[in-house]
């Protein structure tokens, strides 16, 4: 019905909250990330390589997409944490290993918060790469939300969905 289907938008769109173990990580590989696209026609997919399940980021002209996911996190310091496995990624401008300036995209393949501070990238082709991004999450009552992004004129990046996870900071 519809008022249950309007109820469900409002509640993702507010973010599902992000459940830690003992540990102190969470898993985010059954959250509900979303395609989106800042620039250009990138491509987004869902699919299955060597058995692996991925979201997938392709360009082939200059444009700037992510997955995204908003989540409900309470005040705190946390890590973000990928494996990303880019393919001809060619970055927009010079490539580099510093990471942008905060609210800046990464040059390639990045994480980390939208508006807010991204990984160093990763550029060119490369075997599954752990990638991690330290944030601050200062208002435990906004919706925070995590970006896994390509942003470069040609090529494609794999984000290793089971590998995607939130770490409480020690």
């Amino acid at each position: 019905n519809q008022r249950i289907a309007n109820v469900d938008r409002l509640i993702d769109q507010a973010g599902r909250p992000i459940e830690f173990d003992a540990s102190g990580a969470a898993s985010l590989a059954k959250q509900k990330w979303e395609p989106h696209t800042s620039a250009g026609s990138p491509g987004h997919e869902q699919v299955t390589v060597d058995k692996v399940a991925c979201l997938k980021l392709k360009v082939g002209a200059e444009a700037r997409g992510a997955w995204q996911l908003s989540a409900n996190l309470p005040a705190g310091k946390y890590v973000l944490e990928a494996k990303a496995k880019p393919a001809g990624v060619v970055p927009v401008g010079a490539a580099t290993t510093a990471p942008p300036a905060p609210g800046q995209p990464s040059p390639g393949v990045g994480i980390g918060l939208r508006g807010g501070q991204m990984s160093a990238p990763i550029v060119g082709t490369g075997d599954w790469t752990v990638m991690r991004q330290p944030f601050d999450v200062t208002d435990g009552n906004a919706t925070t939300t995590l970006r896994l992004q390509l942003y470069a004129k040609a090529g494609e990046v794999l984000f290793d969905l089971g590998s995607l996870r939130v770490v409480k900071a020690k």
